[in-house]
């Protein structure tokens, strides 16, 4: 991620510390994937889509751009897919310990 980050100085990688899911919520994840759905704890473990997640933050006038832009990187570097969230209305990014 800091290597795709290196390519568009313009804007930054935020919020490194928070990229694990934490155990507990990884957890509740897992078991209500096991008990509500039925999965076996390792196919659980592969339905947890955002247990490793990265944050970018683009400048206001570049955001869309950026953001499609560093999407083809990724892809470029064997990542993918992705959920792409809008989410300017809600008070927080919910992604956020908090």
């Amino acid at each position: 991620m800091l290597r795709i980050e290196a390519e568009d100085p313009g804007r930054v990688l935020v919020g490194l510390e928070f990229r694990l899911k934490g155990r507990d919520r990884l957890s509740e994840k897992v078991a209500e994937a096991v008990e509500e759905r039925g999965h076996s704890v390792s196919e659980a473990f592969g339905l947890v889509k955002d247990a490793i997640r990265y944050t970018f933050c683009y400048p206001e006038d570049g955001y869309s751009e950026g953001v499609l832009a560093d999407c083809e990187r990724l892809e470029a570097e064997g990542f993918g897919p992705f959920d792409r969230k809008n989410s300017w209305d809600e008070e927080r990014f919910c992604g956020a310990p908090g």
